[in-house]
């Protein structure tokens, strides 16, 4: 069976770092002897055919799961939006904590977000319970993660004792870069790039301008560059989103209305809104130094710049922001210069440092070497591993929080641990010997408001076939404690009897026969509206229901009528 690799954006010509994530991992399995199926949104197109993969467009609401059935394993992006979980092994990606970059998604209106870093979230915590393996970039994304897997419960002891180390539910696979070094073309840059000469030297930004990076602080440091080395120019990649649905960032039009305002638009900074997947090469091997800045943030922690991975294919110096793994990497490997956040001064003068290197085929030879260590076919190792052999994770066959071989007398009767700290007083014990029907009722008192979930530990002993077990949640107390809630309930109890007497008399006695089935439902209906109204809608301290023996007698009553001519039931 296939492997399933899903983009939650569109793949193309021009994509951003999501979608190329998506491509290369589906590439690099497909390499090594994998049958992909790549799933992206409809509209989407291969960047480059690929032996072994192929494309699958996510068009309409079943396509997923379609494809889900067929695979042996599912590869899904943490902000992937889904129903429910694949019963397929499922390996969750988790190299973007985009938890922390939606914190400045929207900039200073974040009343346009909508909610939506809250949906976000939820989605992620379905894919932190549900996921068989997840995927991150470094070892201090892992530290995150591993902290967000055990607020979740799975940092668990069936979990652990498949792997101590726990590399079994989340390991490193970091971006990669291309096996093939990058080839050059035709000139895109210099002598074409408007206010970029034949001669100038190149600084590069590559990849996109968004809220939580810094490219305000380059557009100063070219400034401050341009009168005592006015052969440095800068260009700017990636202003608008190739996906129309994302678009142009705060951060872009600002960075551009600086240049403006310092008047080096297009004399010394010049931007390009996105740049073809397939041609960067192009671009960063004309270019003399990559740029990656950063603000100060906690997103830029747990960051990992895909742009910093690009310069090193092009076996290009950078200058970064300290902060990240890949500035550590920068700095201890020295492939470049790393800065402090937001000090243009110290931008310029390491970009001079840069195009000054005494030694730089010594640098080469370090690009070189950090070059070959990223490899998509060596980045990819963990994933390609479960793929060949997808499994669940250890804790979804149970056991996770008490061993298989637990006696009775071991289990908890009301530790601390599973009523956490919702439950104030009230006792709880393992429930005395049921027979037949058996309604037990605890009562508890939560110690917060709109309390939706319980979490019920069952044991039967021996274990019992056939058995229903039906849990209940309700409020406490007689009666409706509100006026205006119960004044509600009246007021749809009595719209719901207006409906009732509609249908019954605006449908003649004779076509009744034809919709059986809808005149036993209205029956039943009504006769459970009867109830509610004889109890004046209290709905909170009783169950008002009918059990199937009266659902039977009614649809009997009804059946008679209609055949036979005989009374209705009241």
């Amino acid at each position: 069976m296939s492997i399933l690799v899903v983009s939650w954006d569109r793949l193309g010509a021009r994509m951003a770092g999501s979608a190329a994530r998506a491509f290369e991992m589906a590439a690099a399995l497909a390499r090594r002897g994998e049958d992909v199926v790549l799933g992206a949104p409809d509209g989407s197109e291969l960047p480059r055919e690929i032996a072994g993969l192929r494309l699958a467009p996510l068009a309409g609401g079943g396509a997923l799961g379609t494809l889900v059935d067929a695979c042996s394993a599912v590869v899904l992006p943490g902000r992937m939006e889904l129903v429910s979980a694949p019963k397929k092994p499922c390996v969750v990606d988790l190299y973007d904590p985009f938890v922390l970059s939606n914190l400045d998604l929207y900039g200073d209106d974040f009343a346009r977000a909508g909610g939506r870093p809250l949906l976000a979230l939820r989605w992620l915590q379905h894919h932190l319970e549900h996921g068989d393996f997840f995927l991150c970039a470094s070892e201090s994304q892992r530290a995150f993660w591993l902290g967000m897997l055990a607020a979740a419960g799975r940092v668990n002891r069936a979990n652990y004792e498949r792997d101590p180390e726990l590399r079994s539910l989340v390991d490193l696979v970091p971006f990669g870069i291309p096996e093939t070094p990058p080839v050059a073309g035709a000139p895109l840059v210099r002598g074409v790039v408007p206010g970029i000469g034949v001669d100038d030297r190149v600084v590069l930004w590559a990849g996109g301008m968004w809220n939580w990076v810094d490219p305000l602080t380059l557009v100063r440091a070219t400034a401050l560059l341009r009168t005592r080395r006015p052969e440095v120019k800068t260009l700017f990649l990636g202003t608008r989103h190739p996906n129309p649905e994302i678009g142009e960032m705060a951060i872009a039009r600002e960075a551009i209305a600086l240049a403006r305002e310092l008047g080096i638009e297009g004399r010394g900074a010049s931007f390009v809104d996105w740049v073809p997947y397939e041609e960067r090469q192009r671009w960063l091997l004309e270019c003399d130094v990559g740029v990656s800045l950063h603000r100060r943030g906690v997103e830029s922690e747990f960051a990992f710049r895909t742009r910093t991975l690009d310069y090193i294919w092009a076996l290009r110096p950078m200058v970064v922001t300290a902060g990240d793994d890949l500035a550590a990497l920068v700095e201890r490997e020295r492939l470049g210069r790393v800065v402090a956040p937001d000090d243009p001064v110290a931008v310029a003068a390491a970009i001079e440092a840069v195009l000054d290197d005494p030694d730089p085929a010594a640098r080469t030879a370090r690009l070189e070497a950090a070059r070959a260590s990223f490899s998509w076919e060596r980045a990819v190792e963990p994933l390609w591993r479960f793929c060949r052999a997808p499994r669940h994770a250890a804790d979804h066959g149970g056991h996770a929080w008490v061993a298989a071989d637990a006696r009775r007398e071991e289990m908890p009767g009301k530790e601390s641990a599973l009523l956490a700290e919702e439950f104030v007083d009230g006792t709880r014990s393992v429930s005395p010997r049921l027979g037949g029907d058996h309604a037990p009722m605890r009562r508890f008192r939560a110690s917060f408001d709109r309390l939706c979930r319980i979490d019920a530990l069952v044991w039967t002993e021996p274990p019992v076939e056939g058995a229903n077990l039906v849990l209940e949640l309700r409020e406490a107390g007689s009666g409706v404690k509100s006026e205006k809630v119960r004044a509600v309930l009246e007021f749809e109890a009595a719209r719901a009897r207006m409906y009732f007497d509609r249908a019954t008399t605006v449908l003649p006695e004779a076509e009744r026969r034809a919709v059986l089935a809808a005149e036993i439902m209205r029956a039943i209906y009504q006769e459970t509206l009867r109830r509610i109204e004889a109890e004046r809608c209290d709905v909170f301290s009783r169950v008002i229901r009918l059990n199937r023996i009266q659902q039977a007698r009614i649809a009997l009553s009804v059946l008679g009528r209609t055949r036979f001519g005989r009374p209705s039931y009241r």
